[in-house]
C-alpha cells in the first residue's frame, strides 16, 4: 500500500495520494514515512494546518528527526509563525549540521527575522554545502548590505552570479549596491545588462536612468524615462522622475507641468506635491511654492524628521506661550530660516529653538531666540513649528522676505579668541569653501552633493590673484585636499581649532569676502550680513531662483551658476575675474 502512494505522489495524483497514504495510517497510525510524505503533499496543497498536524505526530515518534523537524519548520512559515517556524530549523540543523534545506532555510529566516550575525553564520554554512545556492549568496548578500559590510555583499552577488549570469534579481541587487556605493559607472554597467535581459521592464528603465542622472548623461537619462512613457503613458513613476531631471536641467516650467500631471492622475503623490514646490519656488512663485512645500513631511525620505505631530502652530497671536521652532534638515536649513524666529518673537511669544550641537552657541547669542535646547518633549512648549514651514505660515511672498542683515551675531567670547590670528593679516581676506557634507548613507543626498561640490584644484586660478589673502573653512575629509594640492602655505587653514558654528562665524568675521559651493557656510555668512559669492551648480536649488545674479535672502549674495551641467570651469573664470576687478579698484 505504501509503495501505491508513493507512486501516485510521483506521478502528481494528489487525490490518489492522499487516500492511499490515509489507507497506510488507518492500519498503523504511526507510520512515521507515511505521516512524512503526507504532510509533505499537503505543503504542496497549500493545506498547512493538515501537514502540521502529521509532521507533529511524526515527531511524537521520532523527535529528533531533522527531516520531519525542517518540513515543521517549512508548514509553520507558511502560516506566517515565524518563531515557531525558526526553532523547528534550528533543532534540525542543529541534529544534523550538513542538513543543507535546514541550514539553508534557517539562515534565511535569521536574516528575516533580523538576526544578521547569527543569519551570517548559517547562510555561509549553506554556500559551503551548496557552493552554487542561488538564494543563500541573495540573503548573504542582503544581510551584509544591511550590516554595512558593502564589499562582502558584492562578493556575494558576484559568486551568485558566476553560477547564473542572467538571473536578474542578483543583477539588480548588484546595481542597487553599486550606486549605494558611489559606482555609478559600474551600477550602469550593470543596469545596461538587466535593460537588455528585460527590455520592456519599466521598473529596470526607470532605474536605469536614475543611474544614467547621477552620472550627468542627461540625454540618456531622459531617453529612459520617455521609453516607459511610451509603454506605460500615466506611470507616475516615470513622469515624476522625468520631472524631477528637467528641474535638475534648469526647466522649472516644464517639471512643474510634469508634476502637475500627475497630480492629475494621483492627486496625493507626495513626491509630485514636493516636487511641484520646488518648481514654483525656483520660479519666484512662493505663496503657491511654501503651501505645497507642506507635503514634504508626507514623502517617505522625510517622516523620520518630522519630531513632532502636535500642537502645531498657525501663526496666531502668542501671547506669552512657549513656541519650540526645530530645525528639520540640515544646518544650511536653519541658518536660512532661523529669521523667522525673529518674526515669531514679534508675536508675543518665548521662543525656544531646537537644534543640534554644532549650533548651540551661535543661535543662543540671537537676541531674538529665549532659549536654545538639543532636545525637547511635548510638555516643553505650548506649540510647535518644523523651521522651514515659517515661510508658509507668514505668508512670504518673494518681495516680503525678511532680508535685514545681519541676524546672526558672534560672541565677545568668540571674537577675542579669534581676533589675534588676523592681528597682522593684511590685504584683501578671502575665505573658500569647495565641498558639501557627502553624506554617503544617503544616496539622494550623496549624488545631489556630487553635484553642487567640486574639487579645490578648480580653484587654483583664485591663488594667482595679488593682494589676496586666502584662509580655508572647509571641514571634513575634503580638508584633506589642502596638502594634496600642495597649497599649505597659500591656503590658511584655522578650522582644526572651530568646534561650532560660532567659532566658524568668528573667522568669516575676520575676512572681507567669502567663495562657497552651495552649502551651510553661505547661509553663515549671508546671516552675518558678511559679502558671499555662491558657487551654484546648473540646475541650482531653488533659493537662487535659477542661478540669479543676486539673492532675496542675502542682500550681500552674488551668485555665480554653472552655464551647462557640471561646467565650473566657467564659473571660476567668472570669479577670478571679478575678483582682478576687486583688487584694482
Amino acid at each position: 500500500m505504501m509503495q501505491k502512494a508513493v507512486s501516485f505522489h510521483q506521478k502528481g495524483q494528489i487525490t490518489e495520494a492522499e487516500q492511499s497514504y490515509q489507507a497506510v495510517l488507518a492500519i498503523d497510525p504511526q507510520h512515521v514515512d507515511a505521516l512524512r510524505l503526507l504532510g509533505g503533499l499537503y505543503v504542496q496543497s497549500n493545506k498547512a494546518e493538515s501537514a502540521i498536524s502529521c509532521f507533529e505526530k511524526a515527531l511524537s515518534v521520532k523527535p529528533d528527526h531533522p527531516e520531519l523537524l525542517n518540513n515543521l519548520g517549512v508548514a509553520l512559515y507558511s502560516q506566517g509563525k515565524l518563531n515557531e517556524a525558526l526553532q523547528r530549523y534550528q533543532q534540525a540543523a542543529t541534529i544534523a549540521p550538513d542538513y543543507f534545506d535546514a541550514v539553508n532555510n534557517l539562515g534565511n529566516i535569521l536574516f528575516e527575522c533580523g538576526k544578521l550575525d547569527d543569519a551570517v553564520t548559517w547562510l555561509e554554512r549553506s554556500i559551503k554545502l551548496k557552493s552554487g545556492n542561488i538564494s543563500a549568496s541573495i540573503s548573504l548578500g542582503q544581510t551584509y548590505r544591511l550590516q554595512n559590510k558593502k564589499d562582502q555583499a558584492i562578493a556575494c552577488y558576484k559568486h551568485a552570479l558566476s553560477f547564473a549570469p542572467d538571473n536578474t534579481e542578483i543583477l539588480t541587487n548588484l546595481g542597487n549596491l553599486l550606486r549605494e556605493m558611489g559606482k555609478s559607472d559600474e551600477s550602469c554597467a550593470v543596469y545596461q545588462r538587466l535593460a537588455q535581459l528585460k527590455p520592456g521592464d519599466t521598473g529596470i528603465l526607470l532605474n536605469f536612468g536614475t543611474l544614467l542622472r547621477d552620472t550627468g548623461k542627461w540625454d540618456a537619462a531622459m531617453e529612459q524615462y520617455e521609453k516607459v512613457l511610451e509603454l506605460q503613458p500615466n506611470s507616475t513613476d516615470a513622469i515624476i522622475s522625468r520631472a524631477s531631471l528637467l528641474l535638475e536641467l534648469n526647466r522649472p516650467e516644464e517639471a512643474k507641468a510634469g508634476y502637475s500631471q500627475s497630480l492629475n492622475l494621483k492627486p496625493n503623490l507626495p513626491d509630485a506635491k514636493w516636487g511641484k514646490a520646488a518648481a514654483a519656488l525656483m520660479l519666484g512663485e512662493y505663496t503657491d511654492g511654501w503651501a505645497l512645500y507642506e507635503s514634504r513631511f508626507e514623502c517617505a525620505q522625510m517622516r523620520r524628521s518630522l519630531l513632532f505631530r502636535n500642537k502645531r502652530w498657525a501663526g496666531g497671536e502668542l501671547d506669552g506661550k512657549r513656541l519650540l521652532i526645530w530645525g528639520e534638515q540640515g544646518f544650511g536649513d536653519v541658518l536660512q530660516f532661523i529669521r523667522y524666529a525673529a518674526l515669531c518673537k514679534e508675536k508675543g511669544g518665548y521662543v525656544i529653538a531646537l537644534c543640534r550641537e554644532p549650533l548651540v552657541r551661535l543661535l543662543k547669542n540671537c537676541p531674538y531666540i529665549d532659549e536654545v535646547v538639543t532636545a525637547a518633549t511635548e510638555q516643553d512648549f505650548d506649540y510647535q513649528a518644523p523651521i522651514m514651514s515659517l515661510p508658509h505660515i507668514f505668508g512670504t511672498t518673494l518681495h516680503t522676505v525678511p532680508n535685514d542683515v545681519p541676524y546672526l551675531y558672534v560672541s565677545e567670547t568668540a571674537r577675542q579668541k579669534w581676533a589675534p590670528h588676523f592681528a597682522d593679516a593684511d590685504g584683501f581676506k578671502l575665505g573658500l569653501v569647495w565641498s558639501g557634507n557627502p553624506r554617503k548613507i544617503d544616496i539622494e543626498a550623496h549624488m545631489m552633493d556630487r553635484q553642487r561640490s567640486m574639487s579645490l584644484a578648480l580653484m587654483k586660478p583664485f591663488f594667482d590673484v595679488e593682494s589676496c589673502r586666502f584662509y580655508n573653512l572647509q571641514k571634513g575629509e575634503a580638508s584633506d585636499q589642502i596638502a594634496a594640492n600642495g597649497l599649505q602655505t597659500k591656503l590658511i587653514d584655522l578650522m582644526p581649532g572651530a568646534d561650532d558654528f560660532m567659532d566658524t562665524a568668528a573667522i568669516i568675521e575676520n575676512l572681507d569676502l567669502v567663495i562657497s559651493v552651495d552649502t551651510s557656510v553661505v547661509h553663515l555668512a549671508g546671516g552675518l550680513g558678511k559679502p558671499v559669492w555662491v558657487l551654484s551648480r546648473f540646475g541650482g536649488c531653488w533659493r537662487w531662483l535659477q542661478n540669479a545674479k543676486t539673492s532675496p535672502w542675502y542682500p550681500t549674495a552674488k551668485i555665480f551658476g554653472q552655464p551647462k551641467p557640471g561646467d565650473w570651469q566657467s564659473c571660476i573664470d567668472e570669479i577670478t575675474v571679478a575678483l582682478r576687478s576687486k583688487m584694482s579698484c
